[in-house]
């Protein structure tokens, strides 16, 4: 099993979603400034939060047997756990938090 994952575009060096209510907002760094808030509906949400991602930079996540491997698809860099990552599917989170999710599903 793997998933594809994608990097933050630069400035871009932070990025916060939360859903309340029928939408999704979208907190944006740059720099590490907060440069704005986005108010979208909840549909929306992973085709907006796409905008902030490179999907030229891609990674890719594997589990097997009590391990989780992160690979560069470009330049063999590695990934720190608080490294942000937008899914292929529009899920934000973090590597920190899917090795978590990874080594207890197995």
């Amino acid at each position: 099993m793997s998933t594809d994952y994608y990097s933050l575009k630069h400035p871009i060096t932070s990025i916060a979603s939360e859903i309340k209510g029928e939408h999704g907002h979208i907190r944006v760094w740059a720099d590490h400034a907060l440069i704005g808030e986005l108010t979208v509906p909840c549909l929306s949400l992973p085709v907006v939060l796409r905008l902030f991602f490179d999907t030229e930079d891609q990674w890719f996540a594997s589990a097997s047997v009590k391990t989780v491997t992160f690979n560069d698809r470009n330049e063999g860099r590695f990934l720190a756990p608080e490294t942000i990552l937008l899914s292929e599917y529009g899920v934000l989170t973090t590597v920190g938090e899917l090795k978590k999710e990874y080594e207890s599903n197995v």
